[in-house]
Order: C-alpha cells, then structure tokens, then sequence
C-alpha cells in the first residue's frame, strides 16, 4: 500500500501583502481549503512545517519537493521560502504542481505565465461558501492533474530534458528520518512496508503498532500489525500467533 504525497509549500500564520495592506490568516486557508481538497482527491497532505524544524531547507524538504507526486505552493504574499521551494519543484518535475493565491495579491511578471489557482479571502478568514466551492474547484483539478500529466513546470515547457529522480538511497534515508519523528504516517507506512518486504518482520510490528495507535479503528494497519507480529515469531512461535490473533479482534466487522 502505498500512499500518494501532495507536499503543500507556503507561508504560516497571518500574513500581510505589503502592497495591498490587506491581512491573511494562511492557515485558515490549509485548514479550510487545501488539507480537505487534498485528502478528498485521495492523498496523503503534508506542509511544509510537518518537516521542517527551523527555517532552514533541509534534505527532507528537497526530498519531499523532488519525490511528492503532487505539490501545492501557495505564494500569496510571496513568501520567500514558498517561491524558493516552488522553483525547486519546477526544477525537478514537469507535471503534478499547483500554483494558488488569494485574488487580489499581485504577482511577479515571471509567473504571468503560469496557471495560478485563485481564491477570496473575507478579511483574515475565508467565508464558508468560498471555502466550499474552493475544496470542490481543487479536488477537480488535482484529479485532473492526476490524468492529464499536463506539463505545469515553465522551465520543462521550454527545454526538452530529462526530471531529476530522487535515488532510492536517498529516497530510503530521508523516509527513515521522517519516520523516526513520529509524526508523518505516511513515512512509518512507507518504512514498516519496506522493512516487512526484507523479511525484518520485528521492526515492522513496531512500526505497525504505533501507526495502528496514531490512526485508531483503522483495518488496514491493524491488520499490518496482526500479520507483521505473526511473522516475527518473537518472543516464540505460539506467543506470536496469540498476539496476532489478539491484535486483529481489534478490527472492526
């Protein structure tokens, strides 16, 4: 199973557009527009703070640009890290990004060019009705997106080269490090389904019992877990499948 990533880049928090005066609430915009559009479309949301601990660009901010199938960059009020994180994705995948805005901030000429998602905000928060047909407008076009594989990077449209593709090494270090924050579940599914493909059935239950504990009732994992304790024989044989077989009671029927 594994999990389709949209990576969301923008700015946290109110902020201003210094042009306009005019304040926004951007997480009202996460919460309310972009997270439910996403989850709704059927990936797995991560921002930018998720992973980041301070205002530096790590590697696994790079690593989330370059691997996510999909990334939403939010640039009202041009935030510096946003358009930075943007050029990178731009750099590295000619499809699957999503540019967005609120309305009435400006924009740079060198994205003119670019389809760019707008959206209202009422003062700092965005109006109910908006935010509803926001989600409805968004979910369409990342399924869109999703079928089309229409090329959205202006830097892919005029050069004829090859995507960067994030080695497996790399790819591998930065899921384990993620993982180990505990607060992605999409990096410990990835890591517990990696660790049982190579047989290491004791490091996957581990990881399968504290995924099955953050997302409660779910069958999936629950059964992950089950399957992985069975398989680890640990601490023998028969204690393994009683714990197994006790494990999965726990799914619902």
């Amino acid at each position: 199973m594994s999990e389709k990533i949209c990576f969301v880049i923008m700015g946290y928090g109110q902020r201003t557009d210094y042009k306009t005066g005019k304040k926004f609430d951007l997480d009202k915009t996460f919460q309310n527009i972009i997270k439910p559009a996403v989850k709704k479309a059927g990936y797995t949301c991560i921002r930018g703070d998720e992973v980041q601990e301070s205002n530096i660009i790590d590697r696994n901010m790079f690593g989330l640009l370059i691997y996510a199938d999909l990334v939403i960059a939010d640039i009202t009020t041009l935030n510096p890290n946003a358009i930075y994180e943007l050029g990178v994705r731009h750099a590295a995948k000619p499809y699957s990004t999503i540019v967005m805005k609120e309305k009435d901030c400006d924009i740079p000429f060198d994205f003119s060019h670019n389809k760019i998602f707008p959206y209202s905000h009422l003062r700092e928060d965005i109006g109910a009705t908006e935010a509803e047909r926001c989600k409805t407008a968004l979910t369409s076009l990342i399924n869109t997106l999703n079928k089309s594989k229409e090329t959205d990077s202006p830097l892919f449209s005029c050069l004829s080269i090859t995507p960067y593709k994030l080695p497996d090494e790399d790819y591998t270090a930065l899921i384990i490090e993620l993982s180990e924050k505990e607060n992605l579940i999409f990096a410990m599914i990835e890591r517990a389904n990696a660790e049982k493909e190579k047989g290491n059935f004791e490091k996957a239950t581990k990881l399968w019992k504290k995924v099955s504990e953050k997302v409660e009732n779910d069958s999936y994992y629950i059964q992950q877990y089950a399957f992985c304790t069975y398989k680890s024989k640990q601490p023998t044989e028969q204690t393994a499948l009683t714990d197994a077989l006790g494990i999965y009671k726990k799914v619902r029927t």
